[in-house]
């Protein structure tokens, strides 16, 4: 699955924003084409576009959402589990920056950037998809 982590960097490096990156490189495996998901995804990058929620853990959260879901409309037998699961990412995802907020994690990485040269969303789109990947093997979601 590594190569989803390189096509989300593609992306990124192709002027999507942090969410697009991620989901587009999951087009397939959430049965839309690219351009929906880039279009519906268009408005949670930047932190929802004032530097609020990431938009990289936005996006892991819609995978593993829907990977976890049933999809049986109406019943919501799913939605505990599926939240518990949000839940945990958000933490794992905390125990690694400290934060969920754009804004927040773009101040804690500010420095690393000027060391590493290593763009700070980039950064986090990385790690963000690692952290997917890693959840959905734990998981058996795929």
């Amino acid at each position: 699955m590594t190569d989803r982590i390189e096509a989300a960097i593609k992306n990124y490096r192709n002027h999507y924003n942090c969410s697009q990156s991620i989901l587009c490189a999951w087009a397939d495996k959430l049965n839309m084409n690219e351009t929906s998901i880039y279009r519906l995804s268009e408005g949670f990058g930047a932190g929802m576009g004032m530097h609020e929620t990431c938009g990289a853990i936005t996006a892991i959260l819609a995978i593993l959402s829907y990977h976890c879901s049933d999809g049986d409309l109406g019943n919501g037998k799913t939605k505990a589990q599926t939240y518990h699961l949000m839940q945990e990412t958000a933490e794992r995802f905390k125990n690694k920056y400290s934060s969920i907020t754009c804004r927040e994690l773009l101040e804690l990485r500010k420095r690393q950037e000027a060391q590493t040269g290593v763009k700070t969303c980039e950064a986090v789109i990385r790690s963000a998809s690692t952290l997917l990947e890693e959840i959905l093997r734990e998981k058996n979601l795929l």
